[in-house]
């Protein structure tokens, strides 16, 4: 499984702290982060294209 970007995780995390979410579902979170950008780039698809989160929905 690819590494998330140092700054795209420092990114995802500013958007979630005001949330106040527990640390476990933070966790779940950064695990799902992660699981798309593999699939984006597994299957080279765009991450920042909402068409390639359809299709990442999809694949469940």
């Amino acid at each position: 499984m690819i590494q998330v970007p140092p700054t795209v995780l420092a990114s995802f995390e500013a958007c979630l702290a005001p949330k106040n979410l527990s640390e476990n579902r933070c966790g779940h979170y950064k695990k799902w982060l992660r699981f798309y950008l593999d699939f984006c780039s597994k299957y080279h698809r765009d991450a920042n294209k909402s068409d390639s989160i359809v299709e990442f929905q999809m694949d469940f």
